[in-house]
């Protein structure tokens, strides 16, 4: 196969990527308006708007809200068996960029944690991943941090996340439901909105602009579509003891809903809390249960047992988009080693103003192969200190022979560097210098050569969703002959659809999947991937082992037993199968995923799938007729191996 293809693209403000779950996969369940029984509609007589005063989310120097599940501005206090997750069941993320306190209780458990104060860890409290803090690192006995400690390191400048809500204008009508009521309510301006005990306040989808909110234990809030996001600006105070819920699936617990208090009252949540909540201006003290969310505020604390787990607001519905340059990184430097004329060609520039850069933890081969050899990265910072980072292969021999290992080889990996700086660091420097010590001396190319761009622009290839070692050790242990089938109706009763990696070698296979009527991705349909990419230019790299590349698909389940079948008969011929592998793989949304691994139809009807079939005829009507579809897919799959098996084993 050719070079690895890499696809460019850049993700700042509200650009996306073509589909990604959640925002993907709307497939026959379309949401629609609720049937209003016996409620008294109140529309807003509110029809201009005004823009209130910009809001700030400040977050950690290169990332953006979507990483973070709780972030402070002030103190962050995570209580005993208090626990951040996300919807997979993996530790989320924590941050807190005031310089009061940061601390996690006794037994309490987060993934990466950034702080500007100085952290705190009580008893057996577990950061699952990195901690990164500007002060200093506290820890009482059984405390475990699992990944890289950096103390003494700032997590500024801050990346601040701006903007001026645009809300119903005027003041509006106190609005109370008293207990068991229902009332449906339109977008708009309302002053004191108070829903008693029993009492359910249904809201339609758009902006809302509440002088306060009480929402009494037994209430609830309704939101009537989660096709479109609701959001929910109150100026003054809000009371919290209700619940929020989908109109259609009470149990959904993925809420397109955003709500900013602007009061300097605190805020008190203890039921189930479902959307993103930011609180400026206030403290927020979250209850314990399990609450789907994320959240923000000038101080947090989780009290004991409290668990959240991340859900994301689509923070590009109100964020303005952000001009992309497109220009090359400030700093581009490219060096090589010839072992045929055993030339060394270092990188080296100087640049004014300094330019400011984070520490990279990988360097990129570009051509030929980093063995297990050696690359020395040195900066020089205004103050004329010299900092020298040292990276090695990550092959396991001088010369790698297996596939894997040379996979492995396309990178070198930080081991550390000198004067205190560590990998992942903010730095600055004014003079940088690359040098290749030693990589495969071996490889045909003759040479290793790397590249690195420090200090942003969109020059720099963005790392691939799987690593190239990753989709070797797929390939490799995937076996059709041991692959179960899939069960062809899913939990509800309709053709069950999956979501799965499909290894492509070939223009032709691409080509049979759109026949097939399948649709692919290069990048994964996944919104927590997806928010990794946000604020990036570059162009992202294919999962790629150097011979085939792996898509992301969703497919009946039919297609793949179908698939499944002809492999086998196509291993018994001695021949390629039509695919290497097709590995189903939930997405990273358990909200769209069945109990069986499939993909939950009335859950998946808020995405941009039912658009890309309408684009795509011929493709939209296998939904109506599934068994027509398949007979289709078995026809092709039949005529390839007529083609390619004389004599077809059967099982």
């Amino acid at each position: 196969m050719s070079a690895p293809h890499r696809a460019f693209l850049t993700i700042n403000g509200p650009r996306v990527l073509r589909l990604s779950l959640p925002l993907l996969l709307p497939l026959i369940a379309c949401v629609g308006e609720r049937a209003d029984h016996d409620t008294v509609e109140v529309v807003s007589a509110v029809t201009t708007n005004q823009t209130l005063s910009q809001l700030h989310l400040d977050l950690p120097n290169g990332t953006t809200p979507g990483r973070f599940v709780v972030a402070a501005a002030g103190s962050l206090k995570i209580d005993d068996r208090a626990l951040l997750r996300d919807s997979m069941g993996q530790s989320a993320d924590a941050s807190n960029t005031g310089t009061t306190i940061t601390q996690v209780g006794v037994s309490g458990k987060v993934g990466d944690l950034f702080s500007q104060a100085s952290v705190d860890l009580r008893g057996n409290a577990i950061v699952d991943g990195s901690l990164t803090t500007a002060g200093g690192l506290s820890q009482q006995p059984g405390s475990v941090i699992k990944g890289v400690v950096k103390t003494g390191t700032p997590i500024t400048p801050l990346a601040v996340s701006s903007w001026s809500p645009v809300v119903p204008s005027g003041t509006g009508s106190n609005l109370t439901l008293q207990p068991n009521q229902t009332q449906t309510i339109n977008p708009g301006a309302y002053a004191q909105v108070t829903v008693n005990a029993g009492a359910v306040l249904h809201l339609r989808p758009g902006t809302y602009k509440l002088a306060g909110l009480d929402l009494e234990s037994g209430a609830k809030l309704v939101l009537d579509s989660v096709a479109q996001p609701t959001s929910i600006y109150v100026t003054g105070s809000l009371i919290y003891r209700g619940l929020i819920l989908d109109a259609k699936n009470p149990n959904d617990n993925d809420l397109p809903l955003l709500m900013v208090v602007l009061g300097t009252n605190a805020v008190q949540i203890d039921p189930v809390f479902r959307g993103t909540l930011f609180v400026p201006n206030a403290s927020l003290s979250v209850g314990p249960g399990t609450h789907y969310a994320s959240f923000f505020a000038r101080d947090v604390e989780l009290r004991p047992d409290t668990i959240v787990e991340l859900r994301r607001f689509q923070w590009t519905k109100v964020l303005p988009q952000t001009k992309v340059s497109w220009t090359d990184a400030p700093v581009v430097l490219t060096a090589s080693r010839n072992y045929t004329t055993g030339i060394d060609t270092p990188a080296q520039k100087t640049v004014s103003p300094a330019v400011t850069f984070t520490i990279p933890d990988y360097i990129y081969v570009r051509t030929g192969n980093s063995g297990n050899g050696q690359v020395e990265f040195t900066f020089v910072t205004p103050t004329s200190t010299k900092v020298t980072c040292t990276y090695h292969g990550e092959a396991r021999l001088p010369h790698p022979v297996t596939d894997l290992e040379r996979m492995r080889g396309r990178r070198y990996r930080i081991t550390g560097c000198d004067n205190g700086y560590q990998l992942g660091q903010t730095a600055t420097g004014r003079t940088f210098t690359l040098r290749v010590l030693s990589g495969d001396a071996e490889d045909l190319s003759g040479k290793t050569s790397v590249a690195l761009h420090l200090g942003g622009g969109c020059s720099d290839v963005l790392p691939a969703p799987l690593a190239a070692e990753e989709v070797v050790a797929i390939r490799d242990n995937f076996s059709w002959d041991t692959i179960a089938k899939l069960n062809e109706t899913d939990v509800q009763g309709h053709p069950a659809l999956f979501h799965g990696m499909i290894y492509v070698e070939s223009k032709a296979q691409l080509a049979a999947l759109d026949r097939l009527r399948v649709f692919w991705s290069p990048q994964p349909i996944s919104e927590r991937y997806m928010s990794g990419l946000r604020g990036k230019c570059g162009r992202v790299e294919h999962a790629t082992d150097g011979r085939g590349v792996v898509v992301y698909a969703v497919f009946p389940a039919r297609l793949f037993n179908v698939m499944r079948d002809f492999a086998i008969q196509a291993k018994h011929g001695n021949v390629a199968p039509p695919f290497k592998f097709i590995l189903p793989s939930p997405p990273q949304q358990p909200g769209f995923v069945n109990s069986d691994g499939s993909l939950s139809y009335a859950a998946l009807g808020s995405s941009q799938y039912l658009q890309w079939l309408q684009t795509h005829p011929g493709q939209a009507g296998w939904f109506d007729d599934a068994v027509d579809f398949v007979s289709d897919t078995a026809t092709d799959a039949w005529n390839w191996t007529k083609d390619k098996i004389i004599d077809p084993a059967v099982h």
